[in-house]
């Protein structure tokens, strides 16, 4: 009785549903926050599996070594159908809570349309890092079980970077989540306590509790609406708004004249809801839009003169919707829009560019985005235009693309490709030859990211030569499973890539030739910043010998270099050569097992990250070369256990008197040393 006295008048539950919208937004943070390729890989699954099959805290991370009877451990997973076109996934729940009848309860988790946050998917990729080693199944390099610490601090870090306020979000948001979204789609209750495995119908209240909530946040004339499980768009919105954000709810539909009075409107976000009809006059009296999101929905048509009174529209987002039985009509009907700078839209196979989009003179910025793996980007889809005034041109899978798909865009600047993680074939020889056509042209951004796990490849003269023929001055090549980069071709791109400023390679599987890319840098003409970041390799985790003396000779011109989750081993004197315009230096996240080192050549830096390091001692002379110091991070590091020579351990920072600001947090320190901020 007075347990029940004690929930009755307990304080309200201030804990609000990670919904499918926000599992996204964490999940896109990720690799923000995770310091390794694997533990990016890892958390994403446990989010996307703490979701989908509504499981406990306590079913996936370990508190104490004591506490471990209720955990999944790989035994329990069978991956079904993975050699057809519908695989998912099975889990065996024998221990749980409130499970009184010992009885197993099997749990089904099936593959969702949006790769990048599928669970099926990413338990594939993820058990391809993992292996077979018996033991729970989410578990470090070494298998054993997730730290609950550990989980609740990246998934603390993840809604911060994606700017959630983290005091309404704990472990349990991803059960009221997944109990909420369920109740919104119209999954009956019994079904939802069975698959959240509940002994009573206490998850009511919580769903009730959350599918009502319609405060929106509104500062000056910036109206705020999302993450509320709105079902309908709100009446009391004030009228002199200028941008309105509806996103991440549960909308199905948008009435006529909903917005008529909002004459000031120039922004109006609705995406990633669940609507499926829009009224022909939704957006009638909005003559000042310009921004308009319709992405993430369940779209199957849109009404033939919605888009007429909008004569002020810029960018348009309309991908991810089901549209595929009206294609044609709606982008004949997108190209009256003559103010059009940017347009996001999805393709199916045959797409066809239509003849009225060369009205379109303002149309700069195009995404795509396939809904197939038989879309095919080939002069095909230029039958009824010639060509396109496209400067940036932004592809989010790309299956096939011929080796002329780029001659139709004369303008082009700007080209992103994401290959593509789901892809039975590696597209990678089909887009380095498509840059063929671009030889000798000037050229600000080239990116090639997100291919398949199985689909690794070599970096070698055969794909670099169609690059370094073009006057680019950014690449960036992340996620990509590069498992090589060939020296000789590298060098050789190095030489004549003499555009380059920015160069990033990140996300990778080097498994040699992480540490040999240091040797050519020295050959850029122009670099000014560079990347080499979580390029995991399976050697690096073995002990190096320690040497007296490494040297980085850098470009002339470099400003910026950032070697981050990709060194290992014991450093003694770093000295860089051609460093005198290095301002940015950062080794976050590196194994770094001894510093009983300096550094030198490195006069003009003025922030230095070495975060994250693993030695625990301190060389007292190791920041002397950073006279001109302004910033340094060494947060989440293990230093604490003190300095080399204790007794000048004041003398640390006594070099560094222009340092503004100073962050070691997340550390093991326990006392100051005595006159260390004396100077």
């Amino acid at each position: 009785m007075m347990c029940g006295a004690k929930r009755l008048s307990a304080a309200p539950d201030l804990r609000r549903p990670i919904t499918l919208s926000v599992l996204h937004d964490i999940i896109r943070a990720l690799p923000f926050v995770c310091r390794s390729f694997y533990q990016q890989k890892l958390f994403s699954l446990m989010f996307l599996m703490a979701f989908h099959a509504f499981l406990r805290i306590g079913e996936i991370t370990i508190r104490n070594k004591q506490e471990n009877h209720n955990l999944i451990y790989l035994e329990n997973l069978t991956l079904k159908n993975f050699d057809s076109g519908n695989p998912y996934l099975i889990l065996k729940m024998s221990n749980f809570k409130h499970n009184l009848s010992k009885q197993p309860v099997q749990l089904q988790i099936l593959s969702q349309v949006e790769p990048d946050f599928c669970p099926v998917k990413k338990m594939r990729e993820f058990l391809e890092l993992r292996g077979k080693a018996a033991g729970t199944l989410f578990c470090y390099r070494d298998t054993r079980p997730i730290q609950r610490s550990e989980f609740c601090n990246i998934l603390t870090l993840a809604l911060s970077s994606a700017k959630y306020d983290t005091k309404f979000y704990k472990s349990h948001s991803f059960r009221i989540g997944a109990a909420t979204t369920a109740h919104m789609i119209g999954i009956p209750d019994s079904k939802i306590r069975t698959m959240g495995r509940w002994h009573s119908d206490s998850y009511n209240r919580k769903v009730q509790g959350h599918s009502t909530e319609t405060k929106c946040d509104m500062q000056n004339k910036i109206v705020d609406c999302r993450h509320l499980n709105l079902t309908i768009i709100p009446s009391h919105l004030p009228i002199h708004a200028i941008s309105i954000d509806l996103s991440r709810n549960s909308i199905q539909i948008v009435k006529g004249f909903t917005f008529q009075y909002f004459k000031n409107l120039t922004e109006l976000n609705l995406g990633n809801n669940l609507i499926q009809s829009i009224d022909k006059n939704a957006f009638h009296e909005l003559h000042r839009l310009q921004s308009l999101h319709l992405d993430h929905n369940f779209l199957q048509v849109l009404p033939i003169p919605m888009f007429d009174n909008l004569v002020c529209l810029q960018h348009l987002w309309i991908y991810h919707n089901k549209l595929q039985n009206h294609q044609i009509d709606q982008m004949k009907e997108m190209s009256k829009i003559l103010s059009l700078r940017t347009i996001y839209f999805e393709t199916y196979p045959d797409f066809k560019f239509p003849s009225k989009w060369s009205t379109l003179s303002n149309l700069t910025d195009l995404e795509i985005f396939p809904r197939s793996a038989k879309v095919q980007f080939s002069k095909e889809m230029f039958v009824h235009i010639k060509m396109m005034p496209i400067m940036s041109l932004h592809l989010d899978r790309v299956p096939s693309i011929s080796d002329d798909f780029f001659e139709y865009f004369p303008k082009l600047d700007s080209i992103s490709l994401w290959l593509g993680n789901d892809l039975p074939k590696n597209p990678i020889d089909q887009v380095f030859r498509s840059f063929g056509v671009l030889k000798s042209r000037n050229m600000t951004n080239i990116e090639i990211a997100y291919s398949r796990f199985v689909n690794g490849f070599t970096l070698n003269q055969n794909r670099l030569k169609y690059l370094w023929s073009i006057c680019l001055k950014r690449l960036t090549l992340h996620d990509l499973y590069i498992k090589d980069i060939l020296i000789y071709a590298m060098q050789v791109f190095s030489v004549r890539s003499t555009c380059l400023e920015y160069l990033e390679i990140a996300n990778n599987i080097l498994l040699d030739s992480g540490g040999s890319l240091i040797t050519i840098l020295q050959n850029f003409k122009n670099l000014k910043v560079l990347k080499i970041t979580s390029n995991w390799r399976r050697s690096r985790r073995k002990r190096s010998q320690p040497s007296r003396l490494f040297s980085f000779v850098l470009p002339k011109t470099l400003e910026e270099l950032y070697i981050e989750d990709n060194l290992a081993g014991d450093m003694v004197n770093i000295n860089f050569i051609n460093g005198h315009n290095l301002r940015v230096l950062s080794f976050k996240d590196s194994e770094i097992w001894s510093c009983e080192c300096s550094f030198a050549g490195v006069l003009n830096v003025e922030y230095f990250d070495m975060s994250g390091w693993t030695c625990e001692k301190l060389s007292i002379n190791l920041l002397y070369g950073f006279p001109n110091l302004k910033t340094l991070k060494a947060s989440g590091s293990l230093q604490g256990h003190g300095f080399v020579n204790t007794a000048k351990a004041g003398s640390f920072l006594s070099k560094n008197r222009r340092l503004q600001d100073i962050n070691p947090s997340s550390n093991r320190i326990s006392t100051i040393p005595k006159g260390l901020s004396l100077r």
